[in-house]
């Protein structure tokens, strides 16, 4: 038989087997794929009516569909046409369903085209309300003209070149990191290594300095903070030498002995000079604040969750229970002997009488500390803040940071509302941090920690070497997504009136000249958020792959 007839056959054969399968549908079935076909013919008719380019949709799709048919009839199966069968026209169903939804895609994107680019206008002056043609698409000259508000709020002009200035050294910095750690020639570049971790751990200063400012101080020298300063820095030093974490050298103790002395005067030299003049934090807002509250959360709700998981997982030795139970009973009886009697003699009611007896819940709460926590202070203090902050929306810890942040300064320090923001941020952040650090914790082998003891190393070095490293890897995604959630979570600061990039959005509406275009500029800011979120995932996903591979590869060699 010749190619010819085995074509014919196939298809005869096709058609028998289609109108077979045909007769075997229930009526309904058949009704139902009636009705279809029909909404589906009278759904392009109009397509093609208003828009005739869907013609071209209409034929394209037939095309490819009696070609992927064809093929399959006449056993000639390709990639294109084994894919297309597949994926878009395995049935009748399937078929028509495709068509819909390119029609329906085409017809979105056309409007989108003709709406933001065709009729657009992009010129600040066109978009008062009077000037504004009335069948004009996007007014995207509202961007251009609240670009200040959008970027950096209220914040006085002259200090936008300092804002610039942290913007292009940090984009700069990041850069060079990026190009210098993607080199192939690694061992040749190991000074530049050096001198980027340098430049690294100046920046928290070099971003103070221009987004904050450095006032004057009275004296260039304070004796006590001096001190303190040095003191503290060398005892830091001294622990982590002691715990073999860094090494112990004459170099190491030189630089904790006189970073803080350097670093403070410096910084008073620097505000003697005036260059750097205090900026007032509360005109912080629109971009700026958003990104503001992003790192800084990020930054130091790391430490601090650390702390929080490493804390509730703790296993030391806590209070004994005789000092507990002695403690709680001698506080319950003084609670019983002069606090029980008034509250009864004034109770009114039975809810006031049961009150009267509050010393009970001293002895419950003791009991409770020993039994779960068999006495361990941190591990209660970290499990009670943790629970307590994810237990609460985050307004209402930021209210709590404006109110209670004041409290822990001494008299005298006013603490503006940007910073309690900013300190409410990071506690709530960390809370959640350490419940993921904790599930990575858990995640890890107790092998890996046998292995740890077995080297000899101590408690801190454990953590730092082994226990964190692998901890922080396992629940890279998870950290992401809090910092995703985290920089899109900054437009709650408008409750508390501050104004991140939504708040000036928001505010910007109410300007006469730019009434009406809200579509606008809630597109800019979408595309500002989806273009933060989709670095950090895309960057998380390049540092897991990094990782694996470098995993696999110390698996094959060992």
């Amino acid at each position: 038989m010749n190619q010819s007839n085995l074509s014919a056959q196939s298809f005869k054969d096709f058609i028998q087997s289609y109108l077979q399968k045909q007769r075997q549908s229930p009526p309904l079935i058949l009704l139902v794929k009636l009705m279809v076909l029909i909404l589906i013919t009278i759904f392009t008719i109009n397509r093609i009516k208003a828009q005739p380019w869907a013609i071209f949709i209409v034929l394209f799709w037939m095309g490819t569909l009696i070609y992927s048919q064809v093929r399959d009839i006449t056993h000639k199966p390709s990639r294109i046409s084994s894919w297309l069968k597949k994926n878009l026209f395995s049935s009748f169903f399937n078929a028509c369903l495709t068509l819909i939804i390119v029609l329906i895609l085409a017809s979105a994107v056309s409007g989108i085209i003709d709406y933001a680019i065709v009729r657009a206008t992009f010129s600040p002056n066109m978009t008062a309300p009077q000037v504004r043609p009335k069948n004009v698409g996007a007014s995207w000259g509202v961007i251009p003209g609240s670009a200040k508000l959008l970027l950096t709020g209220t914040l006085e002009m002259r200090f936008l070149p300092r804002i610039w200035a942290a913007f292009w050294i940090l984009t700069g910095l990041i850069i060079l990191s990026f190009l210098v750690f993607k080199a192939r020639a690694k061992t040749s570049l190991k000074w530049a290594k050096k001198i980027l971790l340098v430049l690294w751990l100046c920046m928290p200063v070099i971003l103070i300095v221009l987004l904050v400012g450095v006032g004057k101080r009275a004296s260039l020298i304070n004796i006590r903070t001096v001190i303190e300063g040095t003191l503290t820095a060398t005892i830091v030093f001294l622990i982590l030498s002691w715990q073999k974490v860094i090494n112990f050298d004459l170099k190491g103790l030189l630089i904790s002995l006189l970073i803080w002395p350097v670093v403070y005067i410096i910084w008073g030299l620097v505000g003697q000079t005036g260059w750097f003049p205090p900026i007032n934090v509360e005109h912080w807002g629109g971009l700026l604040l958003t990104l503001i509250i992003t790192v800084f959360a990020s930054i130091f709700s790391f430490p601090v969750g650390v702390a929080l998981a490493f804390g509730r997982r703790s296993k030391i030795r806590g209070i004994p229970a005789w000092f507990t139970w002695s403690a709680a009973t001698l506080i319950a009886g003084w609670g019983f002997i002069n606090s029980s009697p008034e509250l009864l003699s004034s109770a009114r009611n039975g809810f006031e009488k049961a009150t009267a007896f509050w010393p009970v819940l001293i002895l419950v709460i003791a009991w409770l500390f020993q039994k779960i926590f068999k006495g361990n202070v941190i591990a209660i203090i970290s499990t009670f803040f943790i629970e307590v902050t994810r237990g609460v929306p985050l307004i209402t810890i930021l209210f709590m940071a404006i109110v209670m942040a004041p409290l822990f300064f001494r008299e005298g320090v006013q603490l503006k509302n940007t910073w309690s923001v900013l300190i409410g941020y990071t506690l709530f952040n960390s809370a959640y941090l350490a419940e993921i650090l904790r599930g990575g914790l858990n995640a890890i082998p107790t092998g890996q920690i046998e292995a740890a003891d077995s080297l000899g190393l101590n408690g801190l070095q454990k953590i730092w070497f082994v226990i964190l490293p692998q901890a922080i890897q396992l629940v890279i995604p998870a950290l992401v997504n809090l910092f995703v959630g985290l920089f899109k979570a900054s437009s709650v600061v408008g409750i508390v009136g501050l104004f991140d990039l939504m708040g000036i959005v928001s505010s910007v509406t109410g300007n006469p000249n730019w009434q009406g275009l809200r579509t606008e500029l809630y597109v800019f800011a979408a595309l500002i958020y989806f273009i933060g979120s989709y670095a950090m995932s895309s960057y998380s996903q390049n540092l897991e792959r990094k990782l694996s591979s470098k995993k696999r590869l110390r698996w094959k060699t060992l």
